[in-house]
């Protein structure tokens, strides 16, 4: 729990900022541990540090306005998110209203 989200160093001073700082950190991590708890019941496991070096590659390019293209590659961390939450990650391009 210490290493990830790296919720230091704090600069903020007034404690309503510093609660709010806590907060979002908090937030984060119970996000990530309930994706990490949505993968293992669905039978792979990966920690937080491949699912966030996952999600922190996946780019996609603007074509025109007219749609995005995907350029991150397809990984097992991305099959996996995709089958759990039919998300749609192995299109190769996406509609800009989608």
């Amino acid at each position: 729990m210490k290493t990830n989200p790296s919720t230091r160093p704090v600069y903020h001073q007034k404690p309503k900022r510093i609660i709010a700082h806590f907060m979002i950190c908090y937030t984060a991590l119970l996000i990530y541990r309930l994706l990490e708890t949505k993968l293992n019941r669905y039978g792979t496991h990966f920690t937080i540090k491949n699912i966030i070096e996952t999600l922190n590659n996946m780019e996609v390019t603007n074509i025109e306005d007219l749609c995005y293209m995907s350029t991150y590659s397809n990984s097992q961390v991305c099959t996996a998110l995709n089958a759990v939450f039919d998300l749609g990650l192995d299109k190769n391009t996406i509609s800009q209203k989608n």
